[in-house]
C-alpha cells in the first residue's frame, strides 16, 4: 500500500508538472482548455495502485485457508494484483469518458470498446505475466522467510 501510495503520489506529480493531453485524469490540477481534472482524478492516481499490493495480500491469505499450494496462492495473487489495477484505472471510462475521447480524437459511442481492447490486448497478458512472475519470486522468498 506505500509503496503503491508513493507511486500515485509520483504519478499525481508528474501529471501536474509535465502533463500530457490526458493528464487531466490523473491530475486535478491540470486542464485542457475547457477540460479538467476533479476529484475523481485522486481517486484514479492513488485507489488502483494502493489496491495493487492490498488485494493481492489478502487473496493470499484468504486461498491460504482454503488451500496449502503457496504455488497456486501466489499466482493467483499475481493474476489478481495486475488486474486490481487495469480493471480500476479504467475508472477512467465512468469519469471521463467523454472528455478521454474528445482528448483522444474518439468517438464517444466506441471508448467502451476501446477500453475493452485495451484490458484484453494489454491488461490480460500482463496479469499473466505478473502472475508467473509473483509465483516465481514469492516461492524463492517464502523459502527464504522459512529458514
Amino acid at each position: 500500500a506505500a509503496l503503491g501510495g508513493l507511486f500515485g503520489l509520483t504519478s499525481l506529480l508528474v501529471n501536474t508538472f509535465t502533463p500530457n493531453p490526458t493528464s487531466f485524469v490523473f491530475s486535478p490540477f491540470y486542464s485542457l482548455g475547457e477540460i479538467g481534472g476533479n476529484g475523481w482524478s485522486l481517486v484514479i492516481c492513488f485507489v488502483p495502485r494502493i489496491l495493487v499490493g492490498v488485494a493481492p495480500y489478502f487473496v493470499y491469505k484468504g486461498m491460504k485457508k482454503l488451500i496449502k499450494s503457496d504455488a497456486a496462492c501466489l499466482t493467483v495473487s499475481g493474476f489478481v494484483g495486475s488486474m486490481v489495477n487495469t480493471l480500476l484505472v479504467n475508472m477512467i471510462y465512468l469519469f471521463f469518458g467523454e472528455s478521454w475521447a474528445a482528448v483522444k480524437g474518439i468517438a464517444a459511442d466506441v471508448i467502451y470498446a476501446t477500453i475493452l481492447g485495451i484490458i484484453a490486448t494489454n491488461g490480460i497478458p500482463e496479469a499473466i505475466v505478473a502472475a508467473l512472475i509473483t509465483a516465481a519470486v514469492g516461492k524463492v522468498l517464502l523459502a527464504m522467510e522459512r529458514k
